[in-house]
């Protein structure tokens, strides 16, 4: 298996998801492959803003606290970053570390990384 330094790997994280600037952030009630789906709706749900820090390390990271209201009780067990609040272009994602419900789910900053692969 080849693999990259770190400096191009930080260049393609942070080309994918360029530093400082305000994406969404959705809820899934199961896998969001690679178009998005499985994305909750109604019920109070909205997308929240995120911003990204510097890539370290081939990745990147949210850099502030948001807190996503759920659509009531539904287990979300993934999350997605979108260009807009609503439609949009998904842009990647990934399952969350534990199925979680509840009213609001929040997430520390630092705790939504994408990884260069």
């Amino acid at each position: 298996m080849a693999r990259f330094a770190t400096s191009p790997l930080n260049a393609a994280v942070a080309a994918a998801l360029v530093p400082g600037t305000t994406y969404y952030l959705s809820l899934h009630s199961a896998d969001v492959g690679t178009t998005g789906a499985n994305e909750f709706t109604g019920g109070g749900y909205a997308r929240q803003a995120i911003v990204f820090g510097t890539a370290t390390a081939g990745a990147i990271a949210n850099n502030a606290s948001i807190s996503v209201p759920n659509a009531g009780t539904t287990a979300a067990t993934h999350f997605g970053v979108w260009s807009a609040s609503t439609a949009g272009t998904y842009l990647g994602g990934g399952a969350l570390t534990a199925s979680t419900t509840a009213a609001s789910i929040t997430f520390a900053s630092g705790a939504v990384t994408i990884t260069a692969a």
